[in-house]
């Protein structure tokens, strides 16, 4: 995921810096309202989605970086068309390595070590500090009084400098017409929040014999990962670090215990919980607690393979036959163990397991026509696939209730008359037909028509099938005579495609035909003498159908000055009708009112760019410039009528038709009030009906001109989706010596939702962010003054002003440019390594996540939220080979 981010125009990589995690990829947008706006994954000719078990993130934890050969992004509706049905999100193929035919045995080693550490902790208030900011708001002096005497950093308390390390050895050869390679890696990465860890074994296999005089060729891929992951240092710790009131100790203090087990357990210096009354809101917990008292962890394995055959048929040289079958398997457990740690009604503790597994089996066939003619070239290939998914899961667990009855020993919790469980199977199939046709003349006219009917057993007869074509065009102008004179000009193409891709990724049920779920605890239809009930879980469409993105793209490419400087320009518009929507029911439908339609409309529109400059000074300095950048808009134009003003589609008579997807509704705001005469000012010019205008607060707008302020002026106020994205690389090599550098950028806005917590005293008991220092410094200097000479809003107890809902208070400039990569590294000369009798020698140096320029104060500028956050790491490593 690392080597996409940044690396090619149009693709959007936000990650996760959990152990072993995943990444949000994007490509060219999301195209679907609630279906998936994943992309489809390519793997060695086997197409594989998201749909992970426990431990598995995205079919790219399955491969080791040390086997990729290459990775290719589709992103055009005719180069995808080929896949259509799943292709509607772009595809990312991956080829792995292989032995070549007439290759000598060759073992390659790689071993790395990195060390990784939180690049910047959040500035929150020490104990002391949060003491005066409190009796700055107006706390009560009895409520100061049950606030603790610590100065506990809880971030450091669940941070940590973590250390971990990969292996990777590998065979490769041939032995005659048998090429093979087999790897096999190991890996502990160890994440910076305390017991987070991800480890992972892969091995793998690729054997390619051919026969009769290459006329017959087979292709063997096999892959094998066993995974182990402790989540307990997960995500949720990060915020709860964040807000922890700092005035409470770890743990609580040791005193001789009575009371049974839960008196116990709060009075044996045993990790503390507290309940902090300076508001009337909830009190974040023990973020120590949170990671000593809880286990979470998960087991994995999984393993895929293709068998493929091609045969070039004899005295038809011209014809090729491919047949393939492949397929994957994965499982996955996690069990989790909650201790009680808090003495209140919400975290009493819980046990329980939750399991999966999965398989997917794929067979295709085509044949294919590839002849040259004098001035023309014609390849033409027809074919056929099928595809199935199964998946089963199960979960099981059990806390210390009982009906209504307290169950006081933990070892109780998970008794078989305590724990509840719950079991799913589902199942789906595509039968896909496909061809397609290239044509070029001269080798400068080029035509691709492309043509696949898919159908999925996710709908109905009758919608079951879905047409996707795709057409594209391609002039080389640089073959043309009028630049034959042109010396600097290397190559020039104009491109130009249209395609139709599809959707019907909405999970595994079958949504057009009625079902039920066998429940002992929520059904309301009693199966006669069974003493199981069943529920509905949604309503049944019969008419739903395919969801279909159509997508032009025009492009041009250019080599220039004999091939230094090559441009890649792309101009692309995706328009999706018929989407597949979950739509909010009323509750007059009943039990099980959900229920997908077809409905809304949605465009994605851009122009990328990709530029490089290739060089060299003088003999041995080579370098390299590389800059990508997508300009992007999302916008929605259309939505089933009856949820347009309602639910997340609108408010009022605004709907989010000509709005961006996910963009945010809420009140705008001119800053705060500066003095008591703004504040008469603002009183006298509007009607108040929503908030509490004060010295210090926050002022909102009368967007709608009506006079008032009040729930009316709600209006859209923007969105996180990037404007812009940028990556430039920078490279160079002299003498053995190789440098590059990878930053990454984009320009958005950013809906802060941390401000909520640093910024509003009023509305969170948990600890606060240093800008309420200087808040509470500017309020006191206004009573001397008259003028509170501050953009954070004053400490109060009181929320009369309504400050946390959604406003331009929380938005901010989310634009950033992070140094994601620097590497450095020294390859040993040839005649040294022929001495040493190597094939192959290097070491290296690598930093990621090295800096970040924003103005954004939340946590993140790229994940945004309370993500786990991307540690900086330093990576150590060498390749050898011999």
């Amino acid at each position: 995921q690392d080597m996409l981010n940044g690396k090619a125009a149009g693709v959007s990589v936000i990650g996760d810096g959990t152990p072993g995690g995943g990444a949000t990829i994007r490509i060219r947008g999301g195209s679907s309202l609630s279906a998936s706006n994943d992309p489809l994954y390519v793997i060695d000719g086997l197409a594989m989605d998201n749909n992970g078990v426990q431990g598995l993130s995205n079919p790219l934890a399955m491969i080791n970086p040390n086997d990729i050969e290459s990775m290719t992004i589709l992103k055009d509706a005719s180069a995808t068309a080929i896949y259509g049905s799943r292709a509607s999100n772009g595809v990312i193929i991956v080829t792995t390595k292989k032995g070549r035919k007439g290759m000598k045995p060759q073992v390659s080693y790689n071993l790395s070590g990195t060390v990784s550490a939180a690049r910047d902790t959040y500035k929150v208030l020490s104990g002391d500090e949060y003491r005066a900011a409190a009796q700055a708001a107006g706390v009560s002096a009895s409520a100061l009084s049950e606030l603790g005497n610590a100065n506990t950093d809880w971030q450091d308390q669940v941070f940590r400098t973590a250390v971990s390390t990969d292996h990777n050895i590998s065979l490769a050869g041939a032995y005659k017409n048998f090429p093979y390679r087999v790897s096999v890696g190991y890996s502990v990465q160890n994440g910076i929040i305390k017991e987070s860890q991800s480890q992972k074994l892969t091995a793998s296999l690729n054997i390619s014999p051919s026969f009769l005089d290459d006329h017959l060729k087979f292709n063997l891929n096999a892959k094998y990962l066993n995974g182990k992951d402790n989540y307990t240092g997960n995500s949720s710790v990060v915020g709860a670090a964040i807000a922890a009131d700092p005035t409470q100790d770890i743990y609580n203090p040791a005193s001789e215990a009575t009371g049974g087990f839960w008196q116990t357990l709060i009075s044996d210096g045993s990790l503390a919980s507290w309940t902090t009354p300076v508001t009337n809101t909830n009190t974040p917990q023990n973020p120590v607690a949170y990671i000593k008292n809880r286990s979470d962890k998960a087991k994995s394995s999984s393993v895929i393979g293709d068998l493929s055959v091609d045969y070039k048929i004899h005295g038809f040289e011209d014809l090729t036959v491919h047949a393939s079958v492949s397929g994957d398997y994965s499982e996955g457990r996690q069990t989790t163990k909650n201790s009680p740690y808090s003495y209140d009604n919400n975290y009493y503790g819980y046990q329980g397991i939750s399991q999966s597994y999965k398989y997917n089996i794929q067979g295709n066939a085509y044949i294919q026509y590839n002849h040259d003619f004098e001035k023309q070239h014609l390849d033409v290939m027809v074919g056929a696939e099928q595809q199935h998914f199964h998946r089963e899961t199960f979960s099981e667990g059990g806390g210390p209730w009982k009906g209504t009855a307290y169950v006081e020993d933990p070892a109780d919790w998970y008794s078989p008359s305590n724990r509840t469980e719950t079991k799913h199977t589902y199942r789906n199939s595509l039968v896909s037909y496909f061809g397609r046709a290239n044509y070029s003349f001269l080798d400068r006219y080029m035509l691709t028509a492309t043509m696949r009917f898919d159908g999925s057993s996710r709908f109905a007869s009758g919608n079951k099938w879905g047409q996707f074509p795709a057409f594209a065009a391609v002039w080389k102008v640089n073959e043309e005579s009028f630049l034959n004179d042109v010396d600097w000009l290397s190559d020039l193409k104009i491109r130009a495609s249209y395609g139709i891709t599809g959707q019907q990724n909405i999970g595994n049920d079958f949504y057009y035909a009625p079902r039920y779920v066998v429940s002992d605890q929520y059904g309301q239809y009693w199966l006669g003498q069974d003493p199981y009930y069943t529920s509905r879980p949604e309503v049944f469409n019969e008419d739903l159908k395919w969801e279909k993105t159509y997508q032009t793209n025009v492009g041009v490419d250019a080599s220039l000055l004999n091939n230094r400087l090559t441009v890649s320009l792309d101009y692309f518009f995706k328009e999706t009708k018929d989407m597949l929507v979950e739509k909010p029911y009323i509750a007059t439908i009943g039990e099980g009112g959900y229920c997908w339609y077809n409905g809304g409309e949605m465009t994605n529109k851009g122009f990328e760019g990709q530029i490089n400059w290739r060089s060299k000074a003088g003999k041995d300095f080579n370098y390299e410039v590389g800059f990508n950048f997508t300009v992007q808009k999302n916008e929605v134009t259309a939505l089933l009528d009856d949820i347009k003003y309602t639910y997340g589609g609108g408010y009022g008579n605004l709907s989010l038709v000509g709005q961006s997807l996910g963009s945010w509704m809420g009140f705008k705001t001119d800053g705060v009030f500066h003095s008591q005469e703004e504040v008469d000012k603002y009183k006298s010019d509007y009607q108040v009906e929503f908030g509490q205008p004060g010295v210090g607060r926050i002022k909102y707008v009368d967007a709608n001109g009506d006079g008032k302020i009040n729930y009316n002026d709600r209006t859209w106020l923007g969105c996180d989706l990037p404007k812009v994205q940028l990556g430039i690389n920078l490279g160079a090599n002299w003498r053995g010596f190789d440098l590059s550098m990878f930053f990454s950028s984009i320009i958005r806005d950013a809906f802060n939702n941390s401000k909520y917590y640093t910024d509003l005293f009023q509305c969170w008991n948990g600890n606060h962010g240093i800008r309420l220092l200087t808040a509470a410094k500017a309020y006191e200097n206004f009573l001397t003054t008259g003028y509170y000479d501050c953009d954070t809003p004053a400490p109060t107890t009181d929320n009369g002003n309504n400050e946390h809902e959604v406003s331009e208070f929380h938005l901010e400039d989310g634009s950033f440019l992070r140094l994601k990569t620097l590497s450095l590294g020294y390859t040993l000369p040839a005649n040294v390594m022929s001495k040493l009798h190597l094939s192959n020698a290097r070491v290296y140096f690598q930093a990621q996540n090295v800096f970040t320029i924003t103005s954004y104060t939340g946590a993140d500028p790229e994940g945004l939220g309370y993500p786990y956050a991307m540690p900086r790491q330093y990576t150590f490593g060498i390749q050898f080979g011999f």
